[in-house]
């Protein structure tokens, strides 16, 4: 199987630091000599956190969105491809735990995309982000959206015929 170059969409479930979250990604054909392409991913996440007013765990989402260069995948065994990320982050914090409006970071990650049926795969990504951003308005000002980061789901390439040759 060659290198999938066309117009990609997928779906993520991912963890940022500590908040689970679901989203959608979508990547540009390659540009630059077919060596690189753009993604960007919209993000709903979850902080988990002690509610002041209840004193009773709760799950806060917010928002993010995150815009970054993907590299030239290297394809292993043409069924699976290894590949780098990076790019800029943009956080909506919610109001009930942040008197920010928007917050500004970067991330960067490594993946591995498995390739099982034509024009669909599989895969996972680990790296970090880094924003700064802390729930200021909860007690402790705990951080969310900074260390650790994972991503699993799929995604589906539409290219030419010409291009799966």
């Amino acid at each position: 199987m060659a290198q999938k170059k066309g117009f990609e969409i997928g779906f993520q479930l991912n963890e940022y630091h500590q908040d689970f979250g679901l989203g959608l990604n979508v990547t540009t054909p390659y540009l630059i000599k077919e060596y690189v392409a753009i993604r960007l991913r919209a993000n709903s996440q979850f902080l988990q956190h002690l509610d002041p007013k209840s004193l009773t765990e709760t799950w806060t989402p917010y928002q993010n969105l995150s815009l970054g260069f993907f590299g030239h995948r290297a394809m292993i065994h043409e069924k699976i491809g290894l590949y780098g990320e990076g790019g800029i982050l943009g956080i909506f914090p919610n109001d009930d735990f942040s008197k920010e409006d928007f917050v500004i970071g970067g991330y960067g990650l490594f993946g591995f995309e498995f390739y099982f049926v034509d024009q669909f795969s599989y895969f996972i990504e680990a790296g970090g982000v880094g924003s700064g951003a802390k729930a200021d308005k909860l007690p402790t000002e705990p951080i969310y959206s900074n260390g650790f980061l994972i991503n699993v789901g799929f995604r589906i390439t539409f290219y030419k015929n010409n291009e799966n040759e």
